[in-house]
């Protein structure tokens, strides 16, 4: 036989079995697109789930429709997270852009105050929900641990 044909095979140690188990306990972070200005609402969410969080979060912040619009037609998105100022409602434009490229990603608008026709248009235009920036730490730790166990944890 050629000794350029013969092939040699060496067996798996037993252990290098053990070590594929391993993989299956890899953690994927979760990805949020976040669409505000620096400092603004669903910022500030954003940036405190990042913190509080045991698991791994991803945060990635535009302030421009077309660059989330590109973000989501280019990475795989866990959840958006929209900031509504209450003079600037043109926020509100892009929820039915983003609902029409992929309506199974969670598209939440967090609001700097409340504002019950706010909401009933945030929902009509494709929002999964409404929340308003809480201004204590405690609400806040609440409702970063709400997005976290419907949102994240169903990702």
């Amino acid at each position: 036989m050629d000794r350029h044909l013969q092939t040699t095979t060496t067996p798996y140690p037993a252990n290098n079995v053990r070590s594929f188990s391993a993989c299956a306990a890899v953690v994927c972070t979760q990805q949020i697109l976040v669409v505000d200005r620096d400092g603004g609402p669903a910022s500030l969410v954003a940036d405190s789930a990042s913190r509080l969080l045991d698991m791994h979060v991803s945060v990635m912040r535009v302030e421009d429709h077309d660059e989330a619009l590109a973000v989501m037609g280019n990475h795989s998105v866990d959840l958006v997270l929209v900031g509504l100022e209450p003079n600037d409602l043109v926020q509100m434009t892009l929820l039915p852009r983003l609902h029409n490229l992929d309506g199974r990603v969670p598209v939440l608008v967090v609001e700097g105050t409340r504002s019950w026709m706010h909401e009933l248009s945030a929902r009509r235009y494709g929002a999964w929900d409404v929340f308003t920036l809480p201004r204590r730490a405690a609400d806040l730790r609440a409702l970063i641990a709400r997005l976290a166990q419907d949102y994240l944890e169903a990702a």
